[in-house]
């Protein structure tokens, strides 16, 4: 039976667990990566609702006193 020296499976190793840490690193810069992209689009998404919101309720507004702005205002 051959054995190998204790500095190549200790390389072996080493190399083993460099290749795991890689792999943890990608799938946590992943799932980071796509919580930010959700977190941009819920916020992209909100500021669009917020708009239409104020404008909503200040034409409401406008009209209760009776004046009106220019339509380019909008």
């Amino acid at each position: 039976m051959v054995s190998l020296p204790q500095y190549d499976l200790l390389s072996a190793f080493e190399d083993y667990m460099k290749g795991l840490e890689r792999k943890a690193e990608d799938i946590m810069e992943t799932s980071e990566s796509q919580r930010k992209r959700k977190e941009r689009q819920n916020r992209d998404a909100f500021k669009g609702t917020e708009t239409k919101c104020f404008f909503f309720f200040f034409r409401r507004k406008q009209n209760d006193f009776g004046f009106r702005l220019p339509s380019t205002f909008f």
